[in-house]
């Protein structure tokens, strides 16, 4: 008979053994990274180091941001790579809305202001990469990066296959443990995260936070 807690125990358990197998190969400048930069979107999100008062818009992008950083960050760890990307995909979409307040905070306002049709029709993904790109600022997450994103993660095609992050192309049903998988999923959470922290602190005030922030290596190139 199929049990269906008995699969759940089974999974439970390979994800663990997998967990522990990206701990002893992660590198340990990687993880602190991603630590730190996690306090700090989660001390914005609840306030933790002073309340500045009004709409907390800011704050709620910032726990969300946090929440979609954790939760990649625990897919990649189980070895979920394409589900973690899914989530980075969504982050890298709130990056470049990051990016259009900072460089086009009319038109960000214009986001903040405007009602859910508007918003689909104007502010969709490729219509925010556009805006940002008129007013001559930095695009987080380029067009190329996010249709990779969209077709690896996101969207199905005849062609899908899962969890495909190795040399032979072979696929995985489940967690698996694949370096390649793992380390390009890291370096792009720590990419987004770190614009995220210096993004939302930079918002409410209180650059103080990021201080000393240590800078991925992918900004440092």
């Amino acid at each position: 008979m199929n049990d269906g807690i008995a699969m759940l125990d089974r999974l439970d358990r390979t994800h663990t053994a997998i967990r522990a197998k990206h701990d002893a190969l992660s590198n340990a400048d990687d993880r602190d990274r991603v630590g730190k930069y996690l306090s700090i979107l989660y001390n914005i999100s609840t306030c933790a180091d002073g309340c500045r008062g009004g709409d907390h818009m800011f704050e709620y992008l910032s726990g969300r941001a946090f929440n979609l950083s954790y939760a990649a960050y625990e897919l990649l760890q189980i070895g979920l790579y394409d589900e973690a990307l899914n989530q980075l995909r969504s982050l890298g979409e709130l990056a470049n809305l990051a990016s259009l307040c900072a460089f086009d905070n009319d038109t960000f306002n214009e986001w903040v202001s405007a009602g859910h049709d508007e918003r689909i029709r104007r502010f969709g993904p490729s219509q925010v990469r556009k805006l940002i790109v008129a007013a001559n600022g930095v695009l987080i997450v380029n067009t190329d990066l996010y249709a990779q994103l969209c077709e690896l993660a996101t969207h199905i095609t005849p062609q899908t296959k899962p969890n495909t992050h190795n040399a032979a192309g072979l696929s995985h049903v489940g967690g698996s443990v694949q370096a390649d998988g793992h380390a390009k999923g890291i370096e792009l959470l720590q990419y987004l995260m770190y614009f995220m922290c210096t993004s939302f602190t930079a918002f409410i005030g209180r650059g103080d936070l990021v201080d000393g922030i240590p800078t991925p290596p992918s900004v440092e190139a």
